[in-house]
């Protein structure tokens, strides 16, 4: 049945008796179509607000259209999993968590599509409050992570004044490399200034070999006019253990 437009009512389909179990079933021959308030301009849609367990499924298993979910080109928020989890509670809010099967593959988009060459801006933020722990990516065979910036842009790794921050696997054997620029360039290692009273500690292959373990550093290149530098204030410079000296060296005293 239609209601005209000017007329408001209140529509309740299906049961919540004990008696009945509540099922509401709407089908229909192939190629129609359900609809819900495709002519209302103001008020809201509301489905299962009253369920306390049970699913609530959108799509069928084997459908291959689209599921559209927020449409607007106005200023609107779409809120997946919004509520305030009771205390000792948990949301847990899954994209694409399927472990599939061999050969299948999933393609997740967050804020994809054209740059800001088109006048377009998009901010994206992941667990920017409270105590979150956040993981992007995982270590199986052929697995990788791209992060990119553009020409005016920085890749920021930031942590609190006592955390770590590391590079590198405990097991890795492949390189890590950091500086991969042909052009030039300038790589900084601990080149902030540091306040005073402070200390800054640079180590550079200084752990604890076991057994036959070593630390093999190389600093510098013999190529061309490549020039190795090393400067301290009066605290010299110290050098321990076996050394050797290839080609010329120029020792002064620039004080």
């Amino acid at each position: 049945f239609i209601l005209p437009a000017s007329v408001k009512a209140a529509l309740t389909v299906g049961s919540t008796s004990v008696v009945s179990d509540g099922a509401i079933t709407l089908n229909g021959a192939a190629g129609s179509n359900a609809l819900f308030g495709t002519t209302a301009t103001t008020g809201s849609i509301s489905m299962g607000t009253a369920l306390t367990t049970g699913n609530y499924t959108v799509g069928g298993t084997s459908q291959t259209g689209d599921i559209l979910i927020g449409r607007s080109t106005q200023n609107n928020y779409i809120k997946i999993g919004s509520g305030i989890p009771a205390s000792g509670k948990v949301t847990v809010v899954e994209i694409a968590k399927s472990d599939g099967v061999s050969g299948s593959n999933y393609l997740v988009e967050i804020a994809n599509g054209l740059g800001s060459s088109s006048g377009v801006n998009r901010t994206v933020n992941i667990a920017t409050g409270g105590t979150a722990g956040v993981s992007i990516g995982n270590t199986q065979t052929g697995s990788s992570l791209l992060m990119q910036a553009g020409a005016t842009g920085n890749i920021w790794l930031n942590t609190s004044s006592s955390a770590y921050l590391w590079l590198g696997g405990f097991s890795q054997t492949g390189e890590t490399l950091l500086g991969l620029s042909s052009a030039t360039n300038t790589i900084s290692i601990g080149n902030a200034n540091t306040s005073s009273g402070n200390t800054q500690t640079i180590n550079i292959g200084a752990g604890t070999p076991a057994g036959t373990g070593k630390a093999l550093i190389t600093i510098g290149n013999t190529v061309g006019a490549s020039n190795v530098s090393i400067k301290s204030g009066t605290g010299g410079v110290n050098i321990t253990g076996n050394m050797s000296l290839t080609d010329g060296v120029i020792v002064y005293d620039d004080a």
